[in-house]
């Protein structure tokens, strides 16, 4: 088998499980999150942005809503929850702030296939970690990783309490 076979074959079995598992949860739950997590590498992002440990992606929140929400709702929605809890505890992530140049992903393939973006009820957002959190400093990526997952278990436990 060739090695482009191959990677095709574990492509489409990737993804007929991401859909797979999306509507699993859509039938039992009603909704569904998927969180498609990456890295990045500090020194190769383009000159003239600020440093940060974070980039959240959520193609303007289209991946998070089918309908755009008013401004005064971003900080209400799982997004905005981890942009204000990582500001107040000052590790810094993207977006962080409107009037800022920030290096912003606006989340890719995966998130716009399996979120909102496509699927009712459906909601999916890339997080990109720093090579930082990811390889260099354990004491970072433990509070970077505590406050995720707390802020990810109140939002799903809020519906179900």
């Amino acid at each position: 088998m060739s090695s482009s076979k191959l990677a095709n074959e574990i492509y489409q079995f990737y993804h007929s499980k991401l859909k797979e598992y999306t509507y699993q949860n859509l039938e039992k739950f009603h909704r569904s999150l998927l969180i498609d997590i990456h890295g990045f590498e500090s020194n190769k992002r383009p000159s003239g942005f600020r440093d940060v440990e974070l980039i959240l992606g959520t193609n303007n929140l289209k991946t998070l809503f089918q309908e755009p929400i008013p401004k005064k709702e971003h900080g209400k929605n799982v997004r905005g929850k981890i942009v204000k809890r990582f500001n107040k505890i000052g590790i810094q992530i993207a977006p962080g702030h409107h009037l800022r140049r920030e290096y912003v992903l606006t989340g890719g393939y995966i998130t716009k296939t399996y979120g909102a973006t496509n699927i009712k009820n459906s909601q999916s957002i890339q997080i990109e970690f720093s090579d930082k959190i990811r390889i260099h400093d354990k004491d970072l990526r433990s509070r970077v990783l505590f406050n995720l997952a707390e802020i990810i278990i109140h939002e799903l436990e809020k519906d179900f309490s």
